[in-house]
């Protein structure tokens, strides 16, 4: 009898066992779980644990830790220097070769010829046409003249030759001289340079925000439980805010979060506009554009600047007439 109590006792275990099983296998629901160490990272007098939030600006976010009571967060900027050197900046090759060329002079010749007869005895020779008269004379002094005694007689002929003398003269001269001008030029070169973006967060009466934040970009504080930006103003989310102003050289100074903006169109490698015909605004970036296009979507954070003399407008003539545009702080392409 208890050998049969036992039996029926583990037929009911197993049977109930199947049937965990079986419900197992036909969840629909399966959760995975991982676990990742938190970064740690120094700062101040303690250790400050890193965590990632689902913030917008998709960026880690430190929390001070319990016992902390500083931290340091140092901000860069990038200089240039501009010099010159001297590079090759082509030149000139000069080679002489001689040449030749015939010259004709005319000139007069004189030729002397001989010309040899046998007359009678008594008769005198006519001169030839072209020779002169002359007395004949027979030879004398043991020459032919003598009645049977052998001689000779030499007669020599002469003639006229050209002679030709060279002389050499400079005819000109050539003159290669290198003179140096200076032409004024300017050399443009972007340079990155960070800032801070403060934001004040929930019962803020007890933070005060130094003046001369504004000289490494972030806003003076003028209060407490006031908000960044001129006159403690709220943010801009919605370009309508910048048609809508009627002196939009009031906005200077406040925050702009704007989300999912169509770019109107790229100006230069550094401003842009954003909009449509009912609402545009200018953006200006510190770092050079990079694959933004007309039509594109796009996340800016910054704050409302004023154009003024001293404003770098990359000599485009679309801003003239702009009174503020967005100093952009964060650029960001949207995810298609």
């Amino acid at each position: 009898m208890k050998k049969t109590k036992t039996n029926g006792l583990c037929a009911g275990v197993v049977a109930l066992s199947g049937m965990l099983v079986l419900s197992g296998c036909h969840t629909s629901h399966h959760h995975h779980y991982s676990y990742y160490p938190e970064p740690v990272a120094t700062g101040g007098t303690g250790t400050t644990a890193m965590q990632t939030t689902g913030a917008a600006t998709g960026a880690p976010e430190t929390t001070m830790a319990a016992g902390q009571e500083q931290v340091v967060v140092p901000l860069y900027q990038e200089s240039v220097k501009v010099g010159k050197r001297e590079v090759d900046a082509g030149g000139v090759r000069i080679r002489k070769k001689v040449t030749t060329e015939s010259v004709n002079q005319p000139l007069d010749l004189r030729t002397e010829t001989l010309s040899i007869d046998r007359l009678p005895a008594g008769q005198a020779s006519a001169p030839s046409p072209g020779t002169t008269t002359a007395t004949a004379a027979a030879p004398t002094g043991g020459q032919l003249g003598q009645p049977f005694q052998e001689g000779e007689i030499t007669i020599r002929l002469q003639k006229e030759e050209p002679v030709i003398e060279r002389s050499m003269s400079q005819s000109g001269q050539i003159v290669a001289q290198k003179r140096s001008t200076t032409q004024q030029t300017t050399v443009k070169e972007n340079v990155r340079k960070e800032q801070v973006d403060i934001q004040k967060l929930g019962d803020s009466s007890g933070v005060t925000l130094s003046p001369n934040l504004e000289a490494v970009g972030g806003a003076p504080g003028t209060g407490a439980g006031q908000e960044t930006g001129a006159g403690g103003s709220a943010q801009i989310t919605d370009l309508n805010q910048f048609a809508q102003a009627s002196d939009k050289a009031a906005l200077e100074g406040r925050d702009v979060r704007l989300s999912n903006v169509k770019v109107r169109e790229v100006l230069s490698d550094s401003y842009l506009t954003v909009g449509d015909g009912n609402a545009q605004a200018v953006i200006h970036t510190r770092e050079p554009l990079m694959n933004i296009r007309a039509g594109d979507l796009i996340n800016v954070n910054g704050q409302v600047r004023q154009f003024t003399a001293t404003t770098p407008t990359d000599q485009n003539q679309a801003l003239q007439g702009q009174k503020v545009f967005i100093d952009a702080t964060r650029l960001e392409k949207c995810q298609k």
